[in-house]
C-alpha cells in the first residue's frame, strides 16, 4: 500500500501542468524584486524602539496638523487618542508600558494658543519639555519636495550639538536633547512597517536658543532621486515640511518628575508675556488720557505732527 501511495504521488507530480511548475529562468529577477518589499525576518529586527505619540485635549486646529504630520514621518510610531489634561502623566506612563513604548512624544496644550512637548525615555527618564513655535503644517505651506511614506530619515546636526572640547559641561544640555531627539526619530532598521529607502533628512539646527526642525527631500544636481553614482556635493535639499522650532524649558532627571538636570534661565513663560503686554497697554492708555486732559484744560488743538511723535514713542516702547 506504501508504495502505491509512492507512485500515485509521483505520477501527479509528472501529470502536473507545465504552468504551475516554476521555470528556472527570472527567478532571480523576481526574488531581487520581492526582497525589497518582503517583510524583514525576525533576526534581523534587532531595535524594537517604538514611540508613542499622544496629545491633550484643548489643542488648537494647526496642532492637531502637526501631530498628524509627526505621525506620518515615524512609522515605529504608536498613535493614542487625546489623553485628559488632568490624568495626563499617569496615562501616559500606562500606555507607555501597555504598548511596549521606550520613549514618548506629548503634546501638552495650554489655553488653545500655547502647546508644550515632553521627550522622554520610559521608565526611567530623563524628559526634556520644550515650547513649540513657528508651526507649519505640509498641508499650509505649498511645498514642492515628497518623500516615501514609512522611508527612513537620516537626522542631521549642527556643531553646538557636540560636546566642546575646552569644557565639557558648557553645552552638556544639548548633548543630552540630541541622544534624546536621535531615540525619538530615528527610524529602527528592518522595522516592519518601515521601507527600505532613504530619500529624506530631519535637520536639527541651534539657533538664538531654539532648535529649528525642518524636513527634506534628497535629489541629485538634475533634482531626480539621488543614488549611489550621485556626487553628495551635488546634492539638493528641497523641503517637505512640517516645520516647528522648539524651545527648551528644562530636562527632569525621570519620566515627568524627578531632580532638575538643567533648567533654561532665559525662558519666560506666555503667562508672564501676556502680563507684559497687559500692563504696557494699561500704561500706554493712562498716558494717552493724561495728553488729552491737558489739552483739553489748555484749550489746544492736537496737531498731526504731535500725534505722529507719540505714536513713535509707543513703538519704541513696544521694542523694548
Amino acid at each position: 500500500m506504501a508504495d502505491e501511495g509512492i507512485e500515485s504521488s509521483s505520477e501527479d507530480s509528472i501529470l502536473a501542468p507545465e504552468s504551475d511548475i516554476p521555470s528556472e529562468e527570472g527567478e532571480g529577477e523576481e526574488e531581487k524584486e520581492e526582497s525589497a518589499f518582503k517583510e524583514p525576518e525576525v533576526k534581523q529586527w534587532k531595535n524594537r524602539a517604538r514611540v508613542l505619540i499622544c496629545c491633550g485635549r484643548g489643542s488648537a486646529p494647526g496642532f492637531t496638523g502637526l501631530v498628524r504630520d509627526i505621525i506620518d514621518l515615524l512609522p515605529h510610531s504608536k498613535k493614542e487618542a487625546k489623553v485628559n489634561k488632568k490624568t495626563a502623566i499617569p496615562d501616559v506612563l500606562e500606555l507607555c508600558e501597555s504598548l511596549a513604548c521606550n520613549t514618548f512624544l506629548y503634546f501638552e496644550p495650554r489655553r488653545t494658543m500655547n502647546i508644550f512637548l515632553w521627550i522622554g525615555k520610559y521608565p526611567e527618564g530623563p524628559c526634556a519639555k520644550y515650547e513649540i513655535k513657528g508651526v507649519n503644517i505640509s498641508l499650509e505651506k505649498k511645498m514642492t519636495g515628497n518623500c516615501l511614506k514609512g522611508s527612513r530619515p537620516l537626522l542631521s546636526f549642527d556643531n553646538s550639538f557636540l560636546p566642546s572640547e575646552g569644557d565639557f559641561l558648557k553645552n552638556r544640555h544639548l548633548v543630552l536633547m540630541k541622544e534624546l531627539l536621535c531615540s525619538t526619530f530615528n527610524t529602527p532598521r528592518y522595522h516592519p512597517k518601515s521601507k527600505p529607502f532613504i530619500d529624506h533628512i530631519f535637520s536639527f539646527k541651534n539657533f538664538e536658543n531654539k532648535i529649528w526642525f525642518r524636513n527634506y527631500q534628497i535629489l541629485n544636481e538634475n533634482d531626480e532621486k539621488f543614488t549611489e553614482t550621485d556626487q553628495i556635493d551635488n546634492m539638493n535639499l528641497v523641503e517637505i515640511g512640517p516645520r516647528f522650532n522648539l524651545t527648551p524649558i528644562k530636562i527632569l532627571e525621570g519620566c515627568f518628575t524627578g531632580k532638575t538636570v538643567w533648567q533654561n534661565s532665559k525662558y519666560i513663560t506666555p503667562a508672564k508675556k501676556r502680563s507684559k503686554k497687559f500692563s504696557r497697554a494699561i500704561k500706554k492708555r493712562a498716558q494717552k488720557e493724561k495728553r488729552w486732559k491737558i489739552l483739553e484744560e489748555n484749550q489746544i488743538e492736537e496737531t498731526p505732527m504731535d500725534r505722529l511723535y507719540y505714536e513713535d514713542e509707543d513703538e519704541n516702547e513696544d521694542e523694548n
